[in-house]
């Protein structure tokens, strides 16, 4: 008999286990499998149960079944031996945490409304983890005055919501009274299961707001089509809500709707070059889903991320050499490295400085033509060829400077025959 059980044990195990585990299944001597199966059971133990601090059967006695697995492969696994026990402690655990909460509440000197809904709240959960405990059930008992007062309470509270909803013409208005009105009597529920009619009220508010869930995702895929990116991604934030709400009917539409919405958004980022931010798009869509396609895309943004910031370090660097030219009045090699940026850089605002920096080389070499001109006239023909030669390379065509470069080349001869 108990070989039959483990039998289907490990059938169990190996129908729920990921492609991965299946691998490891086939593939790996008992003792490796063993080992492998006890990480793997301890790594889903700290995210949803350590983690989580929250008392789920099903999923105590999933993580359960890979440590009973990892110790009928080996029987001396030691770790899977400690953790079975562990998981057998969990319920004790957790039900010892509610009840602590519980009298934590219960013994204080003044108790607010607010603290005597938590005294019946988690006395209510703790009774959801072990029903035949003989403490908690005489103590629900003893409460079960200050349970109806606070249940009428909320129910009274939960007729005012109806009779808004009843007089209220704003569809706005109307959702956000249906949310309060499904908490109102999620409150009760949590304090009375049984209570019939929390059930029905929360049914009611359940198929409204997912009516609302149904409506919001429309309006925002036509949103969307339309790239209005950010307005989607604070829509969805509140979808959620609603879709919870509706006890999660659309989840797997608003999984859709996220991942084409961080897809689309990192695309549009990264055609307007902004690559770090389209990267954090693309990385929130490959958490959704792992695509081949989206991967490339990913490897494409980085490099050109890389690329832009090559280029962003060697603007910088070029333009402290352009400055220190323009400084020394080395405006022809200011000239070059300027024509130069200027047929490399995409960014707008780079193009805009660096014709701002020409205008400035180009002023100068106005200057330079001038204080040439007057080195012509006092006969100084060298600096005067010096001078027009740099101002012929910026502006070719001003005024008359190859006119008055030809001419001091002229005399410079004449002067130099003598």
């Amino acid at each position: 008999m108990k070989r039959k059980f483990l039998f289907l044990l490990v059938l169990i195990i190996i129908i729920s286990c990921k492609s991965a585990d299946r691998f490891i299944i086939k593939n790996f001597d008992d003792f490796e499998k063993s080992k492998i199966l006890t990480d793997k059971g301890i790594a889903i133990y700290e995210n949803d149960i350590e983690k989580k601090q929250e008392y789920t059967e099903g999923t105590i006695n999933i993580v359960k079944e890979y440590f009973l697995y990892a110790l009928y492969l080996d029987k001396s696994n030691e770790r899977a031996k400690e953790y079975i026990k562990k998981m057998d402690s969990l319920k004790q655990y957790f039900f010892n945490k509610m009840m602590k909460s519980v009298f934590l509440y219960k013994n204080k000197n003044k108790r607010q409304d607010r603290d005597e809904y938590y005294l019946c709240y988690y006395l209510e959960k703790a009774l959801e983890i072990d029903p035949a405990n003989s403490e908690a059930l005489k103590l629900r008992s003893e409460l079960k005055t200050l349970r109806e007062k606070l249940v009428d309470s909320y129910t009274s509270e939960g007729d005012k919501i109806k009779e808004m909803i009843n007089k209220t013409k704003s569809e706005d208005d109307k959702i956000k009274l249906y949310v309060s009105g499904y908490d109102i009597y999620k409150y009760i529920k949590l304090i009375d299961n049984t209570n019939n009619n929390a059930i029905k009220e929360l049914e009611y508010y359940s198929n409204q707001l997912e009516k609302v869930t149904v409506q919001k995702l429309k309006e925002n895929e036509a949103k969307l089509r339309a790239g209005k990116f950010n307005e989607v991604y604070t829509a969805l934030k509140v979808i959620v809500n609603y879709n919870d709400r509706s006890y999660g009917k659309h989840t797997r539409e608003i999984t859709d709707i996220k991942y084409r919405l961080f897809y689309f958004w990192g695309l549009d980022l990264y055609r307007k070059g902004e690559f770090l931010n389209s990267l954090y798009k693309i990385n929130e869509a490959l958490v959704i889903k792992k695509d081949r396609n989206l991967l490339n895309i990913k490897r494409n943004i980085t490099e050109e991320k890389l690329n832009t910031e090559n280029i962003k370090n060697s603007y910088e660097s070029v333009m402290a050499e352009i400055d220190d030219h323009i400084d020394k009045e080395n405006l022809v090699m200011a000239k070059i490295k300027i024509d130069s940026l200027l047929k490399m850089v995409k960014a707008n605002e780079q193009k805009i400085e660096l014709k701002e920096i020409s205008k400035t080389v180009i002023e100068k070499s106005k200057e330079l033509y001038d204080t040439a001109v007057k080195d012509y006239n006092d006969e100084n023909f060298s600096e005067a060829i010096r001078k027009f030669q740099i101002v012929i390379k910026v502006i070719s065509d001003y005024k008359d400077v190859k006119s008055y470069l030809d001419k001091s080349v002229e005399k410079q001869k004449v002067i130099e025959m003598h």
